[in-house]
């Protein structure tokens, strides 16, 4: 099968962040979906963090609904993570239904052959959304169960990182590393190595990354708009993930934008 896989948009229409160059967001897309159309993709998935928040409910909201909206147009199926940012735009379990189409953090599907896991960080408090940094216990428990139940091989996708990577040299995270993985990482590790685990995505730490950890592979996808060089210009990554049997190849690459 094939994947094309981007992360970390951070669509906020007036924003005027140097570092997260939001108003690529679009037009970043839409390359994205040109590319499609010149090849075939059984999936695409965002690893999260469609939208950046401005602490504005209302506007946050029409936001989420627009870019939302806006991915729906690929031509294969589309998956998108909810990321930190994400998470708060959207204050209740209505919200996450009306906005997102899916309520729960954690869930899964299968596509071409493969068993796909989302962990997601949120827990509900009532009907009240409330943003964690960690597969809350419900989560685990659910983890469990349905790759004990699973016979395909398992890819997972994440927003923050499943392992604590050396952040030195992060814009973001090198005076605050613990805010680029998740917590209970070692957790949900501990679930994953039991099983057929060929690949683990995820998104958030704003650069490309690829490591082994404890037999399983992480691939980091950075921003679509980080302006990671700091000259003005989107790094612009997305992966093509091409997936045979039991292997996994990436190829990783840079969307060159005109002007």
């Amino acid at each position: 099968m094939k994947i094309l896989m981007y992360s970390d948009v951070h669509y906020a229409p007036g924003s005027r962040d140097s570092r997260k160059l939001t108003a690529y967001a679009l037009p970043l897309i839409d390359r994205l979906k040109e590319i499609e159309k010149e090849k075939t993709y059984d999936l695409v998935v965002n690893l999260g963090d469609l939208v950046e928040d401005f602490g504005d409910h209302e506007r946050d909201l029409k936001n989420v609904r627009f870019i939302y909206d806006y991915v729906k147009t690929f031509k294969a199926k589309h998956v998108s993570l909810l990321g930190n940012h994400d998470i708060k735009c959207l204050f209740t379990r209505q919200e996450m239904l009306e906005y997102c189409g899916n309520d729960k953090a954690s869930y899964s599907f299968d596509c071409c052959g493969y068993h796909f896991v989302v962990l997601g960080t949120f827990i509900y408090e009532g009907d009240k959304v409330v943003r964690t940094q960690y597969v809350s216990d419900d989560d685990l428990v659910w983890l469990k169960n349905d790759l004990a139940d699973n016979k395909l091989p398992v890819i997972v996708l994440t927003h923050y990182g499943l392992f604590p990577e050396d952040m030195t040299g992060s814009y973001w995270f090198a005076s605050n590393p613990i805010k680029a993985y998740m917590m209970k990482y070692d957790e949900v590790r501990d679930v994953l190595k039991n099983h057929h685990v060929l690949a683990c995505f995820n998104g958030h730490q704003h650069w490309t990354r690829v490591n082994e950890v404890e037999g399983l592979p992480f691939y980091t996808c950075g921003s679509l708009t980080e302006n990671i060089n700091g000259d003005g210009k989107p790094d612009a990554v997305y992966f093509e993930v091409d997936i045979n049997d039991d292997k996994v190849d990436i190829v990783i690459k840079n969307i060159r934008m005109e002007g």
